[in-house]
């Protein structure tokens, strides 16, 4: 319902913002006029920018911080304005309005929800493009020799690993540790920032004496040499009998007289840990090299850390989603009138005797998806039909027989549903071809579709209905063995009856 969207990014002082894009009615305009605007001064700009929440102005011309002249220039109406932050930082707004002559459309909570999520996603991408274009410029500038390059590019892959942020940060260590030219001794370590204190908390070291590790576990900033190098934002260099350096100070026993490299890991004026280095000698002409080597350890550690921020987004999306898809085979089960939490059952059960033939484990939670939405397609079918308690007629027979059909055209279109599909679609159908709708026959139909016909039949002969009463399990299992070659795959009823052989056996 919004007619305008656009993206700005705000100036770290945040005085400024920028135009980065636009579309819908009026765009060019926006980039025409619009391009770069002056957020002091403005009571609704400092008040968007300043709000960590979204921003909703129902009515643009009636609000009393709204500049009504830009409001008259793009004519919008109801606007919404959502933070896009990165690290508890504002890095930009992203925007949406509706005409002047539009009615008013607040957005619900689902909507807010959306649209914030959809801002951590641009914030990420954002990021991900600031890194790579910063770790460009570092690299361009050190051009000291093919095993520099090659250090550097190690740590770039190191980046792109899949590990733990501590795997990766210990793979780094060995790799600057390893370099050839540096007068590194075999020593050192990798603090991480801690957020909520700002203490330096070690997260990798490679062959720090036992008393250095105990007493430098948590680094307070501002305390020791590497806690100084935090506040300052340099590199620090000192002996083992800098004052500064109290962990080390006067103790050459512990290691040998030796140096110290105290690197500040930062990223846009953010800290985000100190890199630690045991030298046998001062090297001035190493702190470019160092100063790069910062930077790559930057982006590992943000990467990292966006990595993480997708993965429990996408983990809460898919929640969302499978709670609701719960929700709707509740309300399915109600409408159809079936025993109890029927849909819960067939759908722990299949996914049960799916595993038990094999099915592979990435697998299964479609299966379970789509054992929820069996019966979806019935939401099309009348309830003078879906509740008719006698014979249907030959027309109703043919309204009912077409909810698997049904099924499809609802879920076909929704691309996380897909791979769920073969279920709804196809549990009617039968191995000798006798079934619906599409007539399949033997392995045409999806292993998933014949492995639920199979526990669909089960619960619901195991179920008081109101034209019967359960059937005893022996009758069922005779039922099925009848069965086997004609309604049922033959090695979906022997995998079955294995299975639940084997659960009787042992108490289940």
């Amino acid at each position: 319902g919004y007619n305008n969207i656009w993206f700005y990014s705000i100036s770290m002082d945040k005085r400024t913002a920028h135009l980065l894009g636009a579309a819908g009615y009026k765009a060019q305009r926006a980039r025409d006029m619009l391009s770069h605007i002056q957020i002091t001064g403005d009571l609704f700009l400092e008040k968007v920018v300043e709000s960590s929440f979204p921003v909703v102005v129902p009515d643009a011309r009636q609000d009393p911080d709204t500049n009504k002249a830009i409001v008259a220039r793009m004519g919008n109406r109801t606007m919404v304005n959502i933070p896009v932050q990165l690290s508890g930082q504002r890095v930009g707004t992203l925007g949406l309005g509706t005409f002047d002559d539009e009615d008013i459309l607040v957005p619900d909570r689902p909507r807010l929800d959306f649209l914030t999520t959809m801002a951590g996603h641009i914030a990420i991408s954002m990021d991900r493009i600031t890194q790579a274009n910063e770790r460009a410029k570092a690299e361009n500038e050190i051009v000291r020799s093919y095993q520099t390059q090659a250090i550097i590019n190690r740590l770039l892959s190191i980046a792109l690993d899949n590990a733990s942020l501590d795997g990766k940060l210990g793979n780094a260590l060995d790799v600057i540790l390893s370099t050839p030219w540096l007068p590194a001794l075999p020593k050192g370590a990798i603090f991480i920032s801690e957020a909520v204190t700002g203490d330096l908390v070690m997260a990798v070291q490679r062959n720090l004496d036992k008393p250095i590790q105990a007493r430098c576990t948590r680094i307070q900033p501002g305390s020791c040499l590497c806690g100084r190098a935090t506040q300052d934002g340099d590199i620090r260099f000192a002996s083992y009998l800098e004052t500064h350096h109290q962990a080390h100070a006067g103790e050459a026993g512990e290691a040998g007289p030796h140096s110290h490299y105290n690197v500040p890991i930062r990223s846009r004026g953010a800290l985000l840990g100190v890199l630690v280095l045991y030298t046998s000698a001062r090297h001035e002409r190493e702190v470019k090299f160092l100063n790069a080597v910062a930077n790559t350890l930057a982006g590992l550690v943000e990467r990292a850390n966006a990595q993480e921020q997708i993965e429990r987004a996408n983990a809460e999306l898919i929640l969302a989603y499978d709670t609701t898809l719960e929700g709707w085979s509740k309300a399915l089960d109600l409408r159809d009138k079936e025993t109890g939490d029927h849909t819960g059952r067939v759908a722990a059960l299949t996914v049960s005797l799916a595993r038990w033939m094999g099915v592979p484990e990435d697998e299964l939670a479609h299966i379970w998806r789509g054992a929820l939405l069996h019966d979806i397609g019935k939401m099309s079918i009348p309830d003078a039909t879906l509740k008719k308690t006698d014979q249907l007629t030959q027309k109703e027979w043919k309204i009912m027989r077409h909810h698997p059909q049904n099924a499809y055209d609802m879920l076909v279109a929704i691309p996380y549903l897909r791979p769920a599909l073969d279920i709804p679609y196809c549990h009617h159908e039968k191995w000798d071809g006798s079934g619906y709708p599409r007539g399949l026959k033997g392995k045409e139909i999806p292993l998933s579709a014949r492995i639920f016909a199979l526990v669909d039949v089960w619960d619901a002969l195991k179920s008081d209905r109101p034209y019967r009463k359960a059937w005893p399990e022996e009758k069922i299992v005779e039922y099925f063995h009848e069965q086997s070659g004609k309604h049922f795959d033959p090695r979906v009823v022997d995998a079955f009856m294995e299975m639940h052989a084997h659960i009787k056996a042992n108490g289940g």
